[in-house]
C-alpha cells in the first residue's frame, strides 16, 4: 500500500519584471519620508534636525570616502556575528523545537543572552578584548533570541495531520523532519532571518561606541561630541539607507521562497507537560543559565576585578544595607514600569499599522521602508529628538521601549496577516463582510500565535530600550544605577543590576507564556510547548 503524505512544500516566486507600480513602491516612501523630513525641520528647526540639502552638502563636504570606510567597518561586523548569530540559533532552536525537554531552557539562555544590557556587555567586552572580537560578540547577541525563537515557533507550526500521517507510513525522525517541519519552518525562519540584518547592525553599532577606531558608532560618537548635528545625522542617514536595502533583499528573498499566502494547516497539537516535565525543564534552565555565567568567568581574559559569581551576588544582597537594597529595588520599579508603559505602546502601534498595512493598499509599500529606516537607524541618534520633546523623564524613557520592541512587532504580524487562508477571507467575502471585519474576526484571530511570539520577543526588546535611555540619559532606573555603579568602580552592584535585570526578563517571559495559555485556551488554539 502506498501512502501519501502531504509534504509543505516552498514555492519559489519568479522574479518580477520591473513595472511602474515597482518604481513608486520605491519612489513613494521617498516621497513620505522627505515629507516628514520637512515637517520636524519646520517644528524642531535645523538646529536639531538638519535640512535635506544641508545632508548632501555635509556629504560632500566630508567625502563619500569618509562614509564608505565606517560603513564597510561596521559592516564587516555585522556581517560576521550575523552570520555566527544565525547559524547558532537556528542550531538552538532546531534542538529546542525537537527536544521537548530542551525547548525552555535553550529558549531561556537565549532569552538572557538577549535580555543582559548590550552597554554593560559592550563595556566589559571592550575593556578584556580589543579589534572586532567585542562588535562580532555583541551582533550575534542581538540575534541570538529573535532568530532561535523565529526557529522555534516555526517547527511548533508543522502540520498535525502530515506528521499523524508520516508515523503511520513508518517513515523516520529524519525523514520526518526534512519533508514537514523544515518546509514549514521556513517562513518564520525567513522572517526572523530578516528581523536580524538591523539587529546585528544596532549591536554592533553600540560595541563601537563604547570604544573602538572606526566604524559609524566611533564616527557618531565624535561628532556628537564635537556638536556636528548635520553629520551625525548624515552618518545616521547613510547607515539607515545601506541597512535597509539590505533588509529589503532579505525580506525579498524571504517572501520568494515561502510564498506571500503559504497555507496555514492545522498545527501541531502536544500534550500538556506533566508537573515533573516542568521542574526538570526549570532546573534545566537553570542549570544551562548558570553553566554559561561560570564559563564565561573561566575564561582567563576576564580580569579578577570584574569577576563575579553567583555566590558572589547571593553573598551582596544577603549583606547589603537597607539603603542599597532601597536604591535596588526603587531602580527596578522604575525600569519595570519604563518597560512596561513602552511595550504596550509598541504592541498597539505596530497592531495598527500591520492592519493598516492589509486594509488601505498601497500604505505597506510606503510606510514599512520608513519603519526599517527608523530601527537601521542607531537610536543614540534618535534619543536627543525623543528628549527635547518629552525631555529627561519617564515618558523618554517608555517612547525608547516602544520604538526598541515595535519593529520585530510590526513585521511578524505583518506577516502574519499575510499568511491567513484564502479560503477564510472568501467566505467573508461572499457572506458580505468587508476589509475591516475581515481583518477583525479572521486574519487576527489566525494571527494570535503570531502576536504571542512576537511579544515574547517584545518583552526583553523594551527591557533592552528602556535600560538604554535610562543609560544614557534618565536619572533613574536600573540603567542608570549602571552608570553611576561604573563610575565608582562598584563592580559588585554593577552585577546585582544585571542579574535583577535578567531576573525580570525571565519572569515576564514566564508571564506571557501564561497569558499565551489562556489565549489560546479561549480560541480554541494550541499552545506550543515553549
Amino acid at each position: 500500500m502506498t501512502v501519501e503524505i502531504p509534504v509543505a512544500r516552498i514555492r519559489i516566486r519568479p522574479v518580477p519584471a520591473v513595472s511602474a507600480s515597482s518604481i513608486v513602491s520605491v519612489l513613494l516612501p521617498v516621497a513620505v519620508g522627505c515629507l516628514g523630513w520637512a515637517l520636524a525641520c519646520a517644528v524642531f528647526g535645523t538646529a536639531t534636525v538638519p535640512s535635506p540639502s544641508m545632508i548632501v552638502t555635509q556629504i560632500r563636504a566630508d567625502g563619500v570616502a569618509f562614509y564608505a570606510t565606517n560603513l564597510q567597518s561596521t559592516a564587516t561586523s555585522a556581517g560576521i556575528g550575523y552570520a555566527i548569530g544565525v547559524v547558532v540559533a537556528i542550531t538552538l532552536g532546531i534542538v529546542a523545537g525537537r527536544v521537548r525537554m530542551l525547548t525552555r531552557p535553550l529558549l531561556n539562555t537565549a532569552m538572557l543572552a538577549y535580555t543582559v544590557p548590550v552597554v554593560a556587555l559592550s563595556v566589559v567586552l571592550t575593556t578584556i578584548f580589543s579589534g572586532l572580537i567585542p562588535r562580532i560578540t555583541v551582533a550575534a547577541v542581538y540575534v541570538l533570541f529573535t532568530t532561535t525563537l523565529a526557529t522555534v515557533t516555526g517547527l511548533a507550526a508543522a502540520s498535525r495531520s502530515s506528521v499523524e500521517v508520516a508515523a503511520v507510513a513508518g517513515l523516520g525522525p529524519i525523514s520526518t523532519f526534512r519533508k514537514i517541519y523544515l518546509p514549514s519552518a521556513v517562513p518564520n525562519v525567513a522572517t526572523g532571518m530578516a528581523l536580524a540584518v538591523p539587529a546585528a547592525v544596532l549591536g554592533a553599532v553600540i560595541a563601537e561606541m563604547m570604544g573602538g577606531t572606526t566604524g559609524v558608532g566611533v564616527a557618531l560618537v565624535t561628532s556628537q561630541r564635537a556638536g556636528l548635528t548635520t553629520r551625525t545625522w548624515a552618518m545616521a542617514l547613510a547607515t539607515a539607507v545601506a541597512v535597509g536595502a539590505v533588509f529589503a533583499l532579505a525580506r525579498s528573498v524571504s517572501d520568494r521562497v515561502s510564498g506571500r499566502s503559504p497555507k496555514i494547516t492545522t498545527p501541531l497539537r502536544l500534550p500538556e507537560p506533566t508537573i515533573g516535565r516542568k521542574c526538570v525543564s526549570l532546573g534545566l534552565s537553570t542549570g544551562a543559565i548558570l553553566a554559561v555565567w561560570y564559563g564565561v568567568l573561566a575564561g582567563p581574559f576576564v580580569p579578577e576585578f570584574i569577576r563575579r559569581t553567583p555566590a558572589d551576588i547571593i553573598e551582596y544582597f544577603r549583606t547589603a544595607t537597607d539603603s542599597t537594597r532601597t536604591t535596588l529595588w526603587e531602580e527596578t520599579v522604575a525600569t519595570l514600569m519604563h518597560a512596561g508603559l513602552g511595550f504596550v505602546i509598541g504592541t498597539v502601534a505596530a497592531l495598527a499599522v500591520a492592519v493598516l498595512f492589509t486594509v488601505v493598499g498601497g500604505t505597506r509599500s510606503a510606510l514599512l521602508p520608513l519603519a526599517v529606516f527608523g530601527q537601521a537607524t542607531p537610536f543614540v541618534v534618535i534619543l536627543p529628538l525623543v528628549i527635547t520633546v518629552l525631555g529627561r523623564g519617564s515618558a523618554t524613557a517608555a517612547v525608547a521601549a516602544a520604538l526598541v520592541g515595535f519593529f520585530p512587532m510590526l513585521i511578524t504580524l505583518d506577516a502574519a496577516l499575510s499568511r491567513t487562508p484564502r479560503s477564510a477571507l472568501d467566505l467573508m467575502q461572499a457572506n458580505g463582510f468587508g476589509d475591516v471585519s475581515s481583518v477583525l474576526r479572521t486574519r487576527i484571530p489566525f494571527a494570535v500565535p503570531a502576536l504571542i511570539s512576537a511579544a515574547r520577543i517584545a518583552v526583553p526588546a523594551s527591557l533592552a530600550g528602556a535600560v538604554l535611555a535610562e543609560y544614557l540619559a534618565l536619572d533613574n532606573g536600573l540603567g542608570h544605577l549602571m552608570v553611576e555603579a561604573g563610575t565608582a568602580f562598584d563592580y559588585d552592584q554593577l552585577w546585582a543590576a544585571v542579574v535583577v535585570l535578567t531576573c525580570c526578563s525571565l519572569i515576564l517571559g514566564g508571564m506571557s507564556r501564561v497569558v499565551e495559555r489562556m489565549v489560546c485556551h479561549r480560541l480554541g488554539l494550541s499552545a506550543a510547548e515553549f
